[in-house]
């Protein structure tokens, strides 16, 4: 697809962000077990030491999946904003290239909607597109 175009310029951002999510769903999926151990091994045998150090892994991979949730945001960000920037960068130039008779045909105000509005919407579009892909099916699985 065209609009993909502009994607394959990040595609290093495009993998990495799923990639943290995935790590992200991993560290989520990872609680209800840990949780499971406490009570049937902890409780059942009255291990408090047992309990503390389970109970520091779940701390520790909340911590780790809140690192890895923030990295694939920031590089789902950065590979939706900069996608976004490069289209709407071609489509500035496409309409500054347009002749007088084809602007009055669109209008002034629906050329400044297709920069900004439309362009955005794609921008989320492509960001929700990096985030879902991955978290919807990881956490069906």
């Amino acid at each position: 697809m065209r609009i993909f175009k502009y994607l394959k310029k990040y595609w290093f951002f495009a993998i990495l962000a799923p990639l943290f999510m995935v790590g992200e769903v991993f560290m989520d999926l990872l609680q209800p077990k840990l949780m499971a151990k406490i009570v049937d091994i902890g409780l059942e045998n009255q291990d408090l030491e047992f309990i503390i150090k389970v109970g520091a892994m779940m701390l520790a991979s909340v911590f780790v999946g809140g690192i890895f949730g923030i990295l694939s945001g920031v590089f789902t960000n950065l590979a939706a904003f900069k996608y976004s920037n490069d289209m709407r960068k071609d489509l500035f130039s496409r309409v500054i290239n347009l002749s007088f008779e084809q602007t009055h045909q669109f209008t002034t105000g629906s050329l400044v909607t297709r920069l900004t509005n439309d362009i955005t919407q794609i921008q989320n579009f492509v960001n929700t597109l990096l985030r879902m892909c991955m978290r919807s099916p990881g956490m069906l699985i």
